[in-house]
């Protein structure tokens, strides 16, 4: 691309841009950095504040107020992996079968059923 710019000031820039196999809007297109430092800080404050949440809730986030960042699921998602978070699963209600208190007999079972 520095090629095309350079020799854009001697000669046309459709000339250049055929001589080089480029097309014409490769150069004038501007690639637009994006700023990961500010998505990586609030990815980390978010992961901080609901640790349970994962890839689709942080996107939602991020694109509420007062981020306001347009990001994607699979960008966010390998956010996270590169920052090591992991969502930390919900603890599980009911029973717990494990326990070591007695159990008791089933004194149903062999009844008929009417």
């Amino acid at each position: 691309m520095f090629e095309a710019q350079m020799l854009s000031q001697q000669y046309p820039v459709s000339t250049t841009c055929a001589v080089l196999g480029l097309p014409r809007s490769s150069y004038y297109h501007r690639a637009k950095g994006r700023d990961q430092q500010q998505l990586r800080e609030a990815i980390e404050i978010l992961a901080d504040q609901h640790p349970t949440y994962g890839s689709r809730r942080i996107v939602q986030q991020l694109r509420r107020q007062p981020y306001g960042l347009r990001v994607g699921r699979h960008r966010a998602r390998r956010m996270l992996r590169e920052l090591g978070l992991r969502s930390q699963p919900r603890q599980r209600r009911g029973s717990d079968s494990r326990h070591g208190h007695q159990r008791y007999a089933n004194l149903v079972k062999g009844l008929p059923v009417l």
